[in-house]
């Protein structure tokens, strides 16, 4: 379908293309929602979903010992009985919403976002990684907010993507780049947050970064469920 759109060019008008994104959202929200046992973590995901405890204390734990945006959505889902489909699925909505959001803040082509965002950024991190890409499109939202000067939505939502995932800290750069549209005082207070929170999260999880480095730098011979 994606590579129907971008050789034949059709032409649609103003509501004709809103519909074909408004499907394509849907469609691909129930593609990567509903998987099942695709990804090289989703056995993780999983046994981590299942052993997760709906007691208060314990579902307090799991917040500082994962990355507590995630344990929060898995926290609902349990509760609510929707199951590790429906971690996924709100997950892959945070991450369409972002990708949907940075393609209208640069005006880029939906036909052409797609055909380069299918291969890797869907099949590969939407599909395989999920506090990655729920991390990652709300990455995406932050740089769109940045792009159209809404610093207090972009730094908020900086600030979810790191509490779903530590990776998300590498986007306070940034935050070094004064938009025109920003003004002087507006900009120094987004980087002075933004760079606040970094720092902050980053010693809240020191020690967790550290076994990241240990094993993905040193070969460290440990096993961590779900990086």
């Amino acid at each position: 379908m994606i590579v129907f759109f971008f050789f034949l060019n059709p032409r649609l008008d103003t509501k004709a293309g809103r519909y074909f994104r408004i499907f394509s959202v849907i469609y691909f929200l129930w593609f990567v929602g509903c998987r099942h046992s695709v990804g090289a973590d989703w056995e993780a995901y999983l046994y981590h979903f299942q052993n997760l405890k709906l007691s208060f204390g314990e579902f307090v734990k799991s917040m500082f010992i994962w990355d507590p945006g995630y344990v929060l959505v898995e926290y609902i889902a349990k509760v609510l009985g929707l199951g590790i489909y429906g971690v996924n699925t709100v997950c892959a909505f945070l991450f369409f919403l972002g990708l949907i959001g940075l393609i209208n803040a640069f005006e880029i082509k939906m036909r052409e976002a797609l055909l380069v965002a299918f291969p890797y950024l869907i099949m590969v991190v939407a599909n395989g990684y999920t506090r990655q890409s729920a991390a990652l499109g709300l990455t995406m939202s932050a740089l769109s907010y940045f792009k159209q000067g809404k610093f207090s939505r972009s730094v908020t939502s900086f600030v979810l993507a790191v509490l779903f995932h530590k990776s998300a800290l590498i986007a306070v750069v940034i935050y070094l780049i004064k938009p025109r549209s920003f003004r002087p005082t507006s900009f120094i207070f987004s980087l002075i947050g933004a760079i606040t929170v970094a720092t902050i999260l980053f010693k809240a999880f020191e020690n967790r970064y550290a076994l990241l480095y240990r094993y993905y730098f040193k070969g460290g011979c440990i096993h961590l469920v779900g990086l």
